[in-house]
């Protein structure tokens, strides 16, 4: 951990934003202390590593537009200035009461578009004053949102009711008249999804990887490329995609202890759905000194956001994970 500074309780979602790490968390040890961490990610800053805590709600995830982190939380989401000068001064400017817990968030342009239950999509044109401008209601409980080219990429569902789970695509140009345009169920239970060019990577829980084709939304075409992930049970919490790769954050459910597994998604390489590195955090494969020590093993990774070649992943038992992945993204 960094020295001189509380142990952290529980870590969920993380953003990047510059030099900067957004953490959501839910305590600080043996305090009721809770917030938002902000971590010094610039190895040139004599700031370096250091963190702050924005005392706040019990956050789940989080997304960071300009000079604003937006936060949310079991009741709705809350506005932070991150860029008001001394750390003193951060403070929560805005909120929105929605009474559902918010488990993602996508910004685009003046729109940020909530995961919680269902989907909400809401004004930020000023910040301190967001908007509710619709709310579309999913089958289950909304998990995951991605926006691509005026189309909602929503997972939804429960572990109780396999039935509604699945990827909902959604035409949201009119938001208060959104129309369905495809649905593919999963497997087991989808967690989180991610975009990149014509393909979404779906984390399908205990069936691993889906990976569906969305050139054409109306006519989706899915595939389940990874059986395992190098002998772990394919639990796939997470996933997130860049360039040819996708990563991928799964547990071991026999030790509960979980993997980072780089994966090959180039389909035109010999090596398409293979695994080209697994970093589980009892290997020397971190980029800084670690947060926390990379002897500790990832005990159940939660949440992953990637810059300049570095994986960012939470550990709700051990903080936050730097990893390289430069040598894997060639």
């Amino acid at each position: 951990t960094v020295p001189g500074t509380p142990s952290f309780d529980y870590y969920e979602g993380v953003a990047i934003s510059g030099t900067k790490a957004y953490v959501a968390m839910r305590a600080v040890e043996g305090t009721e202390i809770i917030g938002l961490l902000i971590i010094d990610i610039d190895p040139s800053s004599p700031d370096y590593l250091s963190v702050e805590i924005v005392t706040g709600e019990i956050y789940y995830s989080v997304a960071v537009a300009g000079s604003f982190a937006y936060a949310s939380h079991s009741d709705g989401l809350d506005v932070i200035d991150v860029n008001s000068g001394s750390p003193t001064f951060r403070q929560t400017v805005g909120s929105l009461r929605i009474p559902s817990s918010g488990e993602d968030i996508t910004i685009v342009g003046d729109t940020l578009y909530l995961a919680a239950d269902d989907l909400h999509i809401i004004g930020i044109s000023d910040p301190q004053n967001p908007e509710l401008l619709s709310t579309i209601s999913t089958p289950d409980t909304a998990h995951g949102v991605v926006i691509q080219n005026g189309i909602a990429y929503v997972v939804d569902g429960s572990g109780s009711d396999i039935a509604n789970s699945g990827l909902q695509v959604l035409d949201i140009a009119m938001p208060l008249k959104a129309e369905e345009l495809g649905w593919v169920p999963p497997r087991d239970w989808a967690l989180s999804v991610t975009i990149n060019n014509d393909t979404a990577y779906v984390a399908d829980r205990d069936e691993g990887l889906m990976v569906v084709d969305i050139s054409d939304p109306e006519h989706l075409v899915t595939s389940y490329p990874i059986p395992e992930v190098d002998g772990y049970p394919v639990y796939v919490r997470d996933v997130t995609a860049a360039g040819l790769m996708a990563y991928v954050l799964t547990i071991d459910e026999d030790t509960f202890y979980g993997a980072l597994a780089i994966v090959d998604m180039d389909p035109q390489s010999g090596t398409y759905g293979n695994i080209l590195g697994l970093f589980n955090g009892t290997d020397p494969f971190c980029t800084f000194p670690y947060i926390p020590p990379c002897h500790e093993p990832l005990d159940a990774p939660w949440d992953t956001a990637i810059k300049d070649s570095v994986a960012y992943v939470t550990d709700p038992a051990y903080g936050l994970y730097s990893i390289s992945i430069a040598n894997s993204a060639n």
